[in-house]
């Protein structure tokens, strides 16, 4: 009766398996049952393993940091919070995008200079973006600068005006003669 090693019966799907190309094989006796499908597919073995990401830097980490802050949003939630907690650190950077107004944790933090509690710094921030123009785009824009610069050089010299315009330009000038006591 029994059986004595070996692999017998039907384990698995049985001891024969088909390979696709019509003839078949015996499986191992190491059988590794892998899904049918894997998310996400192996890397080629050609290319080496994606390096581990970073560690997680926290907002508390003992770093200095440039915070920019907009002085509406710091009067209540966790923004308020969060500046109070990275405020006091003279390593910290706060710039802020406009001037607070009285009675505000903003414009506290903005006397604090004019206290003699910290120094002030004020940095100027350009902000823009490249935009690529094309040569007639470069043309027309040269060709309406000149316009506009032909049209106030008759302008002021009183020419290529309706008389209308010419009135109201009149009239203007003497208003303003007048504001300035001449």
């Amino acid at each position: 009766g029994g059986v004595s090693g070996g692999v017998s019966g039907n384990v698995n799907g049985g001891p024969w398996v088909e390979d696709g190309g019509g003839g078949s094989h015996q499986q191992s006796t190491q059988h590794h049952q892998q899904p049918y499908h894997q998310y996400p597919p192996p890397p080629p073995p050609s290319l080496p393993p994606p390096p581990p990401p970073p560690p997680p830097t926290s907002i508390m980490a003992p770093t200095p940091k440039i915070i920019i802050c907009g002085g509406v949003c710091l009067e209540k939630g966790p923004a308020r919070k969060l500046l109070t907690h990275l405020a006091p650190d003279p390593k910290n950077l706060l710039a802020f995008l406009d001037r607070a107004e009285n009675g505000t944790l903003a414009h506290q933090i903005q006397s604090l200079p004019y206290m003699g509690v910290a120094d002030e710094v004020r940095i100027q921030v350009l902000m823009g973006r490249r935009q690529e123009l094309s040569a007639a785009e470069v043309e027309e824009v040269d060709r309406r600068r000149e316009e506009v610069v032909k049209w106030a050089t008759r302008v002021g010299r009183g020419q290529g005006l309706s008389g209308k315009e010419r009135r109201l330009s009149g009239k203007e000038r003497r208003g303003m003669e007048r504001r300035q006591g001449k």
